[in-house]
């Protein structure tokens, strides 16, 4: 198991945020877990897009707030892949956050995991 990093970034607008999760991707291998927090509105779906278009996501990027998941089909190292955007901030159980990221995890994808709670 890796070891998790944690990284803290302040972006002065969307371009930017934007520019900054296409930078990101560049660092991503299979099966990484990226957890986000921050406020409604903070950006974490803007970085997420971000990511998306440097990982050639073929799909747009939207908020999984009510519906919990999104998945995107993209590219990484040249090979097709997965992106799972996640929005946990409705999510009672621990749990069931552990069980759904495993079986994605157990596919090889990169997942975008958004952590709606402190």
């Amino acid at each position: 198991m890796n070891t998790p990093h944690i990284l803290e970034k302040s972006t002065s607008s969307e371009s930017e945020t934007i520019e900054f999760g296409r930078f990101f991707s560049e660092h991503l291998f299979p099966c990484d877990v990226v957890a986000l927090f921050g406020d409604v509105g903070s950006g974490k779906t803007v970085f997420i897009k971000g990511i998306c278009e440097g990982l050639k996501a073929e799909e747009p990027v939207h908020s999984p707030t009510f519906i919990i998941l999104n998945e995107y089909s993209g590219r990484l190292a040249g090979n097709k892949i997965k992106i799972h955007h996640f929005d946990f901030y409705r999510v009672e159980k621990t749990k069931d956050i552990t069980l759904v990221s495993s079986i994605l995890l157990a596919k090889g994808n990169v997942v975008g995991r958004i952590a709606g709670r402190r």
